[in-house]
């Protein structure tokens, strides 16, 4: 009995792709981006004796944007709390669960929530990676904004890790309308 020999299996379907026999830690090669697997794994325990299989799922990373024009509508995941785009990371220091997808505050289309207090807390939309082959001056973001209040303001930037809000770098700030309830 060997405990460090395992078999291990993974779909993304319904067709398990056999590892084989493997020693723990193990990595998986060619998957497939932004993917759910399912993977087994069971302890070989004699020529033809094994444990029961244990199983877990993960998704894989998702692959840079190589292509331009990139568009997100925030408009095809549903809302609430716990929707948010895949492939986007959120940072926050206010709460958890913020930003979100909403459809209450932009005419009933999606658009992502932020709130924050005044506190120097805050709430980070970030996109997915961009493909270190497309030149960043030549990138533009177009959006509707709305704040709650007046001294409300949206910090426009790039950052090198989504990890590490310290690694953020403001590129343009965004300050509400005159009115705060109008979209500009």
């Amino acid at each position: 009995y060997d405990e460090t020999a395992w078999e291990l299996e993974y779909t993304y379907d319904t067709n398990w792709t056999s590892v084989g026999s493997v020693t723990a830690p193990y990595g998986l090669t060619g998957l497939n981006a932004n993917t759910t697997y399912f993977i087994r794994v069971r302890s070989i325990c004699g020529s033809s004796e094994y444990s029961e299989w244990a199983s877990t799922s993960a998704r894989t990373q998702c692959d840079a944007i190589t292509n331009l024009p990139f568009t997100e509508n925030f408009d095809t995941y549903g809302t609430g709390t716990g929707t948010y785009p895949l492939c986007w990371y959120k940072k926050n220091t206010y709460s958890s669960d913020r930003p979100y997808i909403s459809t209450t505050h932009y005419n009933g289309q999606g658009s992502l929530f932020f709130y924050t207090n005044e506190n120097g807390t805050y709430n980070m939309a970030i996109t997915p990676e961009f493909d270190a082959s497309i030149d960043i001056t030549t990138l533009q973001a177009t959006f509707m904004y709305r704040a709650m209040y007046q001294g409300n303001r949206l910090l426009v930037g790039v950052m090198t890790d989504p990890n590490d809000a310290s690694t953020f770098t403001i590129v343009d700030t965004v300050f509400p309308d005159a009115t705060v309830s109008n979209w500009v």
